[in-house]
C-alpha cells in the first residue's frame, strides 16, 4: 500500500510543478506588454553605472530628463519607474536596481495619491511581473500586494484580467522578452509625439484638450470637514522603504511631484495629505522637497506644459528638471535651500494669483451660481451672457462679485460664466458653458460642493 501511496503523492507533486511553472509561463507570455515599461527595466537590468536613483510611478518616466540631470549634476542617473506605482512597486523595483547597482543618492518620487490607501492599484503588477529576475523578487511583491487586498488567485492569475487579445499583441511580447531594444525600436517608429530617450525617460511633445477636461471635471470637490492623515500602513511602508535605501548605504530623499494646480485647488484632500507627508518626513529626519510648494523664483508654475492632469510635455520635463538638478547640486554641497520653498498650504494658497477653472450650477427657480477655483489673497469677478445657438451673445450681468445670476434658457442656448480676478483684470478669464460643459458634473454630483 505504501508504494502506490507514494507514487501518488510524486504524481501530484510532479502535476503541482508543471502547473506552476505552465502557470508561470502564462503570466510571462500572454500579459499584454507595456512596452516602454519593459524597455526600462530591461535597460536598467543592464546598467551598472547608477550613482542617482530616482524612483516613482509615470510622473518620474515623463518628467525627469536623464541626459539634463547627467550634464548639470555629473551623476550618472536612471529613472527607476512603473506606470501606477506605489510601495510595494518601489520596494521591487528598488530591489531589482540594487542587484547591479549602488547609488549614492536615492530620490523617492510622491504624490498624495501614494497614502490615501495602502493598496495598490494591479495595473504596475501586470506590467512589472513578467520582468522581475529572482523567484524571491516575484514572490516578495506577489506577497507584499496580494495580503493587503486579498487578491491571491487574481493576482497569481494576472493574464485573466491582462491577457495579449491577439497574435501581434503575444507576439510582441515574446519578441520584447528576446530582445527588447530591437523589438521597441519598431514599435517606437509608429509612436505620434512619444519618445523613448533611454535611462527611462519618456518625451512628449503632442498636445491634448486639457482645457475641456480641466472646465468639466475638475470642479470644487465636496470638503467633508475630516483632515486626513496618512494611512498608519503607508507611514509604515515609507519608513521600512527609507531603511532598506540607507541600508545600502544610500542616500535617502523625498520629492513631493507637482501636478496640475487644479488637482491642490479643486480635491479637499489633496493638499493635506501633502502637508501630513511634509510633517511627517520632517519628523522622522526624512529630506523632503516639495515641488508643488516651490516659490517662482525657484521653479515656476508649469501648469501650460501638461497634456493631461498629471504629466508634462517634453518642455515642461526640462524646466522642471533643470530646477530639480539646482536642488541637488545645492543639498550635496550643503546649502540650505529652505527659502526656496513655501513652508505651509496657506502659504501656498497665497500664492495663486490666478484662475484655474470656472463653472455655474442650476440651484433652481432659473437661478445660477458661479465658482470658481483660485488662491485664497484674491477676489474673483463673475460675467454671465446668454449664448444662442448661432452664436450671438447677450449680456445678463456684467463683471461683479455677484456669484448668482437669474437666466431662462431656451432650447440650445448656453449660459456662459468668465471669471477674472478683481486685482488682475488683465489676465484671460477662465469660462465655463452651461449646458455643455456640465455633463460630467451632473453625473457625479455627490462629488461637488453644495450649489448654495
Amino acid at each position: 500500500m505504501k508504494r502506490p501511496l507514494l507514487s501518488g503523492l510524486l504524481c501530484l507533486a510532479a502535476f503541482s510543478l508543471l502547473f506552476l511553472l505552465v502557470l508561470v509561463a502564462a503570466d510571462f507570455f500572454l500579459v499584454d506588454t507595456d512596452s516602454v515599461a519593459a524597455l526600462t527595466i530591461r535597460e536598467m537590468q543592464q546598467a551598472d553605472d547608477i550613482e542617482l536613483a530616482v524612483v516613482g510611478s509615470s510622473v518620474v518616466r515623463d518628467h525627469f530628463n536623464q541626459q539634463m540631470i547627467r550634464e548639470k549634476t555629473g551623476l550618472s542617473s536612471f529613472s527607476v519607474t512603473a506606470p501606477g506605482a506605489g510601495f510595494q512597486t518601489f520596494a521591487a523595483i528598488t530591489e531589482e536596481m540594487y542587484k547591479r547597482n549602488r547609488p549614492e543618492l536615492l530620490c523617492l518620487v510622491l504624490e498624495p495619491y501614494n497614502f490615501n490607501t495602502a493598496r495598490e492599484d494591479p495595473e504596475p503588477s501586470y506590467k512589472l511581473m513578467p520582468w522581475l529576475t529572482g523567484i524571491g523578487t516575484r514572490l516578495r511583491y506577489y506577497v507584499a500586494n496580494a495580503k493587503i487586498d486579498g487578491y491571491w488567485l487574481d493576482r497569481a492569475l494576472i493574464f485573466r484580467d491582462f491577457p495579449a487579445r491577439t497574435l501581434n499583441a503575444f507576439l510582441k511580447t515574446v519578441r520584447m522578452h528576446i530582445d527588447p531594444f530591437g523589438t521597441f525600436k519598431k514599435i517606437q517608429e509608429d509612436l505620434e509625439d512619444v519618445r523613448y530617450m533611454g535611462r527611462g525617460f519618456l518625451r512628449h511633445e503632442g498636445q491634448s484638450d486639457l482645457g475641456a477636461v480641466i472646465r468639466e471635471q475638475m470642479l470644487a470637490e465636496t470638503d467633508t470637514g475630516y483632515d486626513y492623515p496618512l494611512l498608519p500602513e503607508s507611514k509604515e511602508m515609507l519608513l521600512s522603504y527609507r531603511d532598506s535605501v540607507e541600508a545600502h548605504g544610500t542616500r535617502f530623499m523625498v520629492i513631493i511631484s507637482d501636478n496640475h494646480t487644479t488637482h491642490a485647488l479643486a480635491e479637499p484632500d489633496y493638499l493635506r495629505y501633502m502637508q501630513h507627508l511634509m510633517d511627517f518626513c520632517a519628523e522622522n529626519g526624512i529630506e523632503c522637497y516639495n515641488l508643488y510648494f516651490a516659490k517662482e523664483e525657484f521653479l515656476p508654475n508649469l501648469d501650460s506644459y501638461f497634456y493631461d492632469l498629471y504629466h508634462m510635455t517634453g518642455e515642461g520635463a526640462d524646466l522642471e528638471t533643470e530646477a530639480f538638478c539646482r536642488l541637488l547640486n545645492a543639498v550635496r554641497a550643503g546649502e540650505d535651500v529652505s527659502a526656496w520653498f513655501y513652508e505651509k498650504t496657506w502659504q501656498y494658497r497665497e500664492s495663486i494669483t490666478w484662475i484655474t477653472n470656472t463653472w455655474v450650477h442650476p440651484a433652481g427657480d432659473g437661478v445660477f451660481t458661479a465658482g470658481c477655483n483660485t488662491g485664497s489673497m484674491v477676489t474673483p469677478q463673475y460675467r454671465f451672457s446668454r449664448i444662442a445657438p448661432d452664436g450671438s451673445r447677450t449680456l445678463l450681468k456684467d463683471w461683479s462679485q455677484e456669484k448668482a445670476v437669474q437666466a431662462a434658457l431656451a432650447d440650445g442656448e448656453n449660459l456662459l460664466v468668465e471669471a477674472r480676478l478683481l486685482e488682475h483684470p488683465e489676465q484671460e478669464p477662465a469660462t465655463f458653458r452651461y449646458p455643455d460643459d456640465y455633463g460630467y458634473a451632473e453625473e457625479h454630483a455627490d462629488r461637488y460642493e453644495p450649489l448654495l
